[in-house]
């Protein structure tokens, strides 16, 4: 087990020579170490494409879904299309939550199931767009004021 620190920062930019705010917003610094106090990761979420609030939420209740093979309330975690990759292979897309349903035992099992469980939803590491946990098994951005899951990487 490690340690996730967060800094959520104001920030404000200005912009010529009036002086004026073009952009102004907050952004939360997130650094990941491992249980010796390594370095795992930092990043920065911006709350503009999703804060780390948003991103712990989502993933603490995406793995809970998973852990009790909850394909209804995944599915109302997810963005959809939701985007499968597959090696070497055109990436499957999920159309709704009905779906879903009929491919959850396939999309998440296994490795991917495992690799979810085993993964910390606080340990998040944001990347414009968007949000991973796992080392990248899933995948989440905010779009329209609503952060949800939209890609899967299965192991």
């Amino acid at each position: 087990n490690g340690r996730v620190l967060v800094e959520r920062q104001n920030h404000a930019a200005v912009h010529g020579d009036d002086g004026s705010v073009r952009e102004e917003g907050t952004s939360d610094m997130v650094t990941v170490q491992d249980a010796s106090g390594q370095l795992v990761s930092e990043s920065a979420c911006h709350a503009e494409t999703g804060s780390y609030d948003d991103y712990r939420a989502l993933f603490g209740a995406m793995v809970q879904a998973v852990e009790a093979n909850d394909a209804e309330r995944l599915a109302t975690l997810v963005e959809f299309p939701l985007r499968v990759n597959r090696d070497g292979k055109k990436p499957l897309k999920i159309a709704n939550a009905a779906a879903l349903r009929k491919q959850y035992a396939k999309v998440f099992a296994g490795a991917t199931r495992q690799a979810i469980l085993d993964a910390d939803p606080a340990a998040v590491f944001c990347r414009d767009p968007g949000a991973m946990i796992g080392h990248g098994v899933v995948w989440a951005r905010k779009e329209t004021g609503r952060t949800a899951l939209f890609v899967v990487n299965p192991r």
